[in-house]
C-alpha cells in the first residue's frame, strides 16, 4: 500500500499493517491512570506528527529491524587466591546505576510518554523482560571457584537490547487511516529486568 501524506488510505488498512511488528493506538491529550510518571501522575499522551500536525486519534506502526543483546557493566571486581589450593571467591559491589529506555530520535512525544510507549512496544515485540527503567542492585553476590595463585575478574551488570526499528505515523478518522510520515532506522537501547555477575577472565598471580 502506498499512502500520500495528508490523504486517506483504504479503510483501516493500517491496522494491522502488513508485516508490522507491533502497533500502538491511542487518543491524544488523555491521561491513563494505569501509566504514571515518577511523581505518580497519570501520563498524558501527546504526539506531534513529523509533518507538524496533531490529531485526536493516533496509530503508530512499528517494524523491528534488528535486535542485538548487550550486557552493560555497572561494576568490576576481582578475587585473588594466593594459596596452593582451589578456593571459593565471592563477588559483591556497592555500586548501583539506573538504566532507562533510550532512543535516537524524540518521536515527537514527551519524555514520560516516550518511555511508556517504547516500554510497551518493546515488551510486546522484542522480549517480555524489557522494562522502561531498571536500577541495579547492590545486594547480589556470586561465588566461583578460584584456582591456586590466580586472580579471577568479574563484572556486574544488566542485560539490555540494542534495537533498530522503523515507525509510521497515522491519523484515524472516519474509518480511514491518514498517513503523516515514517521514520526509519531509529536506534534504541532497552534495559531488561535481568542483572547479575559474570566471570570475564583470570590471570596468574
Amino acid at each position: 500500500m502506498v499512502a500520500i501524506p495528508g490523504t486517506a488510505s483504504a479503510a483501516y488498512t493500517c491496522l494491522p499493517y502488513p508485516g508490522e511488528s507491533y502497533h500502538y493506538q491511542f487518543d491524544q491529550f488523555t491521561a491513563d491512570p494505569n501509566f504514571k510518571d515518577e511523581a505518580g501522575n497519570p501520563i498524558v499522551r501527546f504526539l506531534q506528527f513529523p509533518d507538524g500536525h496533531t490529531h485526536k486519534h493516533v496509530l503508530l506502526t512499528f517494524w523491528i529491524r534488528q535486535v542485538t543483546p548487550r550486557f552493560i557493566p555497572v561494576a568490576t571486581a576481582f578475587v585473588d587466591n594466593r594459596t596452593d589450593t582451589t578456593g571459593m571467591g565471592t563477588f559483591s559491589t556497592t555500586e548501583s546505576k539506573t538504566f532507562s529506555v533510550t532512543n535516537s530520535v524524540t518521536l515527537g512525544v514527551s519524555d514520560t510518554f516516550k518511555s511508556e510507549l517504547l516500554d510497551v512496544t518493546f515488551s510486546a515485540s522484542v522480549s517480555s523482560s524489557v522494562t522502561k527503567s531498571m536500577t541495579s542492585s547492590t545486594t547480589i553476590t556470586a561465588s566461583n571457584p578460584v584456582p591456586p595463585h590466580t586472580r579471577l575478574m568479574g563484572e556486574f551488570g544488566v542485560d539490555t537490547f540494542d534495537i533498530t526499528y522503523d515507525v509510521a505515523f497515522w491519523q484515524l478518522e472516519d474509518n480511514r487511516c491518514w498517513w503523516h510520515g515514517t521514520q526509519t532506522n531509529i536506534t534504541s537501547n532497552a534495559p531488561t529486568n535481568s542483572q547479575g555477575w559474570r566471570v570475564t577472565s583470570s590471570m596468574p598471580i
